[in-house]
């Protein structure tokens, strides 16, 4: 079977609390800085600077190699 997700790939599952207030470009980089917690502390910070109109819920997902 082949692979859905290679090692190294991020997975964001998100709320719409976060892609209604950031655009997809600015979600991309941030989604794109350090390791998995660290990007999920950015982007919350960054939504959160606003007022919010919803809820946020963000969860980051790091790949890794298969064992065996």
């Amino acid at each position: 079977a082949e692979a859905i997700l290679d090692a190294g790939d991020r997975l964001l599952l998100c709320s719409d609390g976060l892609y209604r207030e950031l655009s997809t470009q600015r979600i991309t980089e941030l989604l794109c800085t350090g390791d998995a917690v660290s990007a999920v502390e950015t982007l919350l910070q960054h939504v959160l600077r606003g007022e919010a109109a919803d809820n946020v819920t963000v969860v980051v997902v790091d790949a890794q190699p298969a064992a065996g």
